[in-house]
Order: structure tokens, then C-alpha cells, then sequence
């Protein structure tokens, strides 16, 4: 189940509340706060500055564009915590953080977004085998004691 808040004209808030097995999947507007819940997600938080926390398990998470690959408008700077778990990450255009927490997480900071639309992107993949992907703008791609691969793109 779904259930949102609507907090104003672009705003809205989307908890999750399912943890049977399944994929799951939520798109939020512009500017939306989004809780994934326990079991597998598959989040957009679409438009605008997103705060997007997966949770429990594995979740692809994308912070401006659809799991469609479609674009939509603006390149927020949006906020992204994957929770437990083998996530994978994607932040888009704009300056976005992304948490992998832990589980062996896939974070790619702007996936070959347009050049206009780059951010300062904060990687940090959490514990385990982590890939961070920073691609374009000055990045922090932050690893720990576990292994972990990274690239950075000018």
C-alpha cells in the first residue's frame, strides 16, 4: 500500500507500507520526501529536491527521471539514503548526496546527465563492495575499510 501526504502545491510525502516479497514502485513530483519501506522498491523522486530513504532490502532509486529512462523537467539537488541492503543509486543532474548504507550499492552520481545540468555530487557507499560512479562536476566519492570501485568523469 501507498499512502501519500499532500503538503502544499509541488510537495508530497510517500510512505510504502508493504513488506510482502515483490518489487514495488513509487514516482514521486517536485520537491517530494519518500520512504520506501520494508522489501524492494523501485523509487523516482522525478522533478525537484527529493529526500528519498529505501529502507529495508534492495531498492533502484532514481532521483530526477523515471525508471523509464524519460527525463522530467528540473535537476534537483536531491538526497538519497538506500537504508540496507544492495541498492542501487542515481542521482541525476544537480548536487545530490547519496547514501548506499549497508550491502554491496551501485551509486552513480549524475548518470550521464547533460553537461548543463551537472552537480557537486557526495558519494558514500556504507559497508560492503561498494561501485561509485561520479561522473561530471567536483565529486566526493567517499569508500570505507570494505572493498570498493570508483570512477570519476570529467
Amino acid at each position: 500500500m501507498v499512502r501519500s501526504t499532500y503538503a502544499g502545491p509541488n510537495n508530497i510525502t510517500y510512505y510504502v507500507h508493504d513488506s510482502s516479497p515483490g518489487l514495488k514502485s513509487v514516482s514521486g513530483g517536485a520537491g517530494d520526501l519518500i520512504y520506501g519501506g520494508a522489501g524492494d522498491d523501485c523509487i523516482s523522486g522525478l522533478q525537484g529536491d527529493d529526500v528519498i530513504y529505501g529502507e529495508a532490502d534492495n531498492d533502484v532509486i532514481w532521483g530526477d527521471v523515471s525508471w523509464y529512462g524519460l527525463a522530467h523537467g528540473a535537476h534537483g539537488d536531491d538526497y538519497i539514503d538506500g537504508g540496507t541492503g544492495n541498492d542501487h543509486l542515481y542521482g541525476d543532474g544537480g548536487a545530490d548526496t547519496l547514501l548506499g548504507g549497508e550491502g554491496n550499492d551501485q551509486l552513480v552520481g549524475d548518470n550521464g546527465a547533460d553537461d548543463e545540468y551537472y552537480g557537486n555530487d557526495y558519494l558514500d557507499g556504507g559497508a560492503g563492495d561498494d561501485h561509485l560512479w561520479g561522473n561530471n562536476g567536483a565529486d566526493i566519492l567517499d569508500g570505507d575499510a570494505d572493498d570498493y570501485h570508483w570512477r570519476q568523469t570529467a
